[in-house]
């Protein structure tokens, strides 16, 4: 009788401590899930300092603006309009060169541009480097 009830009030023991563990858990998930939403709203809404050597493509989602700095950049698109060039209201397609200091738009998922030599960009949003 006496092992099965010191047995009974470990188990209940053990299961209040798990509980607490879950709970202590779930409110640190939650905890990294809103400081991460957090820093992707700040890391979305700030230009970023990009370099990409030659050969390199940045590629992202519809919404990515860019600005080429320094070197030569040159549209990589399979779909029309390749960018949009937010500075002239015109479009860039695929193999068109960028001109340095104009903002451009990524409007259609994974058309972005292709490095032909040391680039330095500013961008705004989440990209893809190959």
């Amino acid at each position: 009788v006496y092992t099965e009830y010191i047995s009974d009030l470990l188990r209940k023991d053990m299961e209040a401590q798990a509980q607490a563990i879950e709970a202590d858990l779930e409110q640190r998930i939650a905890a990294l899930e809103e400081a991460s939403r957090e820093a992707r709203a700040v890391s979305a809404s700030t230009f970023q300092l990009v370099t990409l050597e030659a050969g390199q493509t940045l590629s992202g989602d519809r919404g990515i603006e860019l600005i080429l700095r320094i070197g030569e950049a040159s549209v990589a698109a399979q779909n029309s309009p390749g960018l949009v060039d937010a500075t002239t209201g015109g479009s860039l397609e695929d193999g068109q060169g960028l001109e340095k200091n104009h903002l451009y738009m990524i409007t259609i998922p994974e058309n972005g541009i292709r490095a032909k030599d040391h680039a330095v960009l500013l961008v705004r949003g989440d990209y893809v480097i190959n």
